[in-house]
């Protein structure tokens, strides 16, 4: 349903608001002739109830367009998330809705969904912000397994869980626990040239009077100058492989590329790849994997199939998936790849809007399974 809500909003929506406005003004007037004969209302009297009854009508519609398609719209994905607790896994997505109502001015929605990481079934909702007229919403972490300081300009600073997800603490508790901050922060590398510090997961921020503190995951601030341990990589590594790095070589005499590593000399039988793109990866394992997913297109003519290839080092391909093929869909592309629990995962979504999970064999290339969140 996000899918076209959000492809087709105006579509959707242009008759939904006549429908709507029909439908108020029926139960709007109708209640105002009720009145009328039940109090026995006349002339001037009923004039100014059905003029009230008009306006309760547009007001009702104001109200309704400004906050349906809010709830029901999630808008495109801005980041994913993988959450351990127990033997459950869940996939947790932020989304960014932009809006631009009547042409006047855009505004921006985020919105924290998790899901089932097996089933896809939906298992919480927090709304982050909603119809800011800043894109600057940012998320820092996740630390702590399953912690993330989220920061906005009007919604200020946000300590939630991403695990449900739910708000654990807002920027009124955070300033009612640090008097010494005053009545309001906001975010400021400053001279220490960070704002999320990896080692202590504390978030800098500065004060209306220009000082800097270190706000701590137990809402303790501190000053930025007496916190131990400065930013340092925290490393979750499951493989101590360093990262593979990719490029592309133009083919003589053809539009197409072949994809190799970085200090690896192309095969001979390399494969050409038409307007070829380097899927998402996703994790330090996929990093530091000597295989990658690239996006790239058939060489039909008219409108091309979506193809995903994973390539060797040296610019052979082991196997491809035709997307359009196996989904059935138009516009679907592949989002990022990953590993979980040993498999490989390939996430495809249809233009921000969906979001599939292909569990592949890595050495076959075989689809072993599909998960659909939304």
């Amino acid at each position: 349903m996000n899918y076209y809500l959000s492809e087709y909003e105006f579509f959707i929506l242009f008759p939904a608001t006549f429908a709507c406005l029909v439908l108020l003004l029926v139960l709007f007037a109708g209640l105002a002739f009720w009145a009328k004969t039940r109090l026995k209302l006349k002339g001037r009297t009923f004039n100014i109830l059905l003029t009230i009854a008009v306006f309760s009508s547009a007001v009702s519609l104001w109200f309704l367009l400004n906050n349906v398609p809010d709830l029901l719209t999630d808008g495109k994905v801005c980041d994913l998330y993988l959450q351990d607790r127990g033997d459950e896994t869940r996939l947790v997505v932020w989304f960014t809705r932009v809006d631009t109502p009547a042409g006047i001015a855009t505004v921006y929605s985020q919105r924290l969904k998790s899901y089932d990481f097996q089933t896809g079934k939906q298992r919480g909702r927090l709304d982050l912000a909603r119809r800011y007229y800043l894109d600057d919403y940012r998320l820092f972490g996740p630390f702590d397994e399953h912690l993330a300081w989220g920061y906005s300009g009007q919604n200020g600073l946000k300590l939630v869980s991403l695990f449900e997800p739910e708000l654990l603490f807002g920027q009124d508790r955070i300033l009612e626990r640090n008097p010494q901050l005053g009545p309001e922060i906001r975010l400021s590398p400053g001279s220490y040239g960070y704002i999320f510090n990896p080692g202590t997961h504390g978030l800098k921020v500065a004060t209306a009077r220009g000082e800097i503190f270190e706000v701590q995951p137990d809402l303790r601030a501190l000053p930025a100058g007496e916190v131990r341990g400065g930013p340092t990589r925290e490393s979750k590594e499951d493989t101590d492989a360093p990262h593979v790095k990719w490029c592309f070589d133009r083919l003589p005499e053809t539009r197409a590329k072949a994809v190799h590593a970085v200090g690896t000399a192309l095969s001979p039988e390399r494969k050409p790849l038409w307007d070829p793109e380097l899927v998402s990866r996703w994790g330090t394992r996929a990093l530091g994997w000597n295989r990658v997913w690239v996006l790239h297109w058939s060489e039909a003519q008219g409108e091309a199939d979506c193809l995903v290839s994973l390539m060797k080092e040296n610019g052979e391909e082991l196997y491809q998936i035709n997307l359009n093929r196996l989904l059935g869909k138009p516009g679907v592309r592949p989002y990022a790849f990953t590993f979980v629990d040993g498999e490989m995962v390939l996430f495809v979504t249809r233009k921000g809007t969906t979001l599939t999970a292909l569990t592949i064999d890595r050495e076959t290339g075989e689809v072993l399974g599909r998960t659909d969140y939304f």
